[in-house]
């Protein structure tokens, strides 16, 4: 089931027309490379990321992309998730532990729901040691509530699988 689920993100961003090379050489243009990754986790360390991130993990396969950009290196990560009834795709980049920019792929909610870019900006420089809970040291999104603790849930997971891949490399 989890290995499907992985299955439907790369449907999910090919039917919605998403080249997420392209995506990230545009946020990144002087990057030196862009490689595509991926990692099957342990059910030791998918459980440490649950526990740690305080959410259930989507799959046990980890796509990522690693962007060199020379004296700096950033992960890419793509989290999956449903909203309410339907599913979000959504990127988060991480440089040093901190979350630089977070980019919505695939929202298949209606658009009122998906958060603004000015909303997502408060994540950037955030790292693990936040909390990062909607409402303490995230802005709740109004008439997105779904949406904001989605969105944040999803950083959680991505910082802390960040940690587990890096250490794996």
């Amino acid at each position: 089931m989890k290995l499907l689920l992985a299955a439907l993100v790369s449907t999910l961003l090919f039917a919605k027309g998403i080249d997420v090379e392209s995506l990230i050489k545009g946020l990144y243009p002087h990057a030196r490379s862009v490689e595509k990754k991926s990692a099957i986790l342990t059910p030791s360390q998918s459980r440490v990321i649950e526990k740690k991130a305080g959410a259930k993990l989507p799959s046990h396969l980890v796509r990522y992309y690693r962007i060199d950009k020379g004296k700096k290196e950033v992960f890419a990560i793509v989290i999956v998730q449903k909203v309410r009834t339907k599913k979000a795709a959504v990127m988060y980049f991480i440089a040093n532990g901190a979350i630089e920019h977070i980019e919505i792929l695939a929202f298949g909610e209606p658009p009122e729901f998906k958060p603004k870019n000015n909303w997502l900006e408060q994540f950037s420089g955030k790292t693990d040691k936040a909390g990062l809970k909607v409402g303490e040291d995230i802005a709740a999104s109004s008439g997105a509530t779904l949406s904001a603790k989605n969105v944040t849930k999803g950083a959680r997971l991505a910082l802390t699988i960040y940690e587990i891949v890096r250490r794996k490399q």
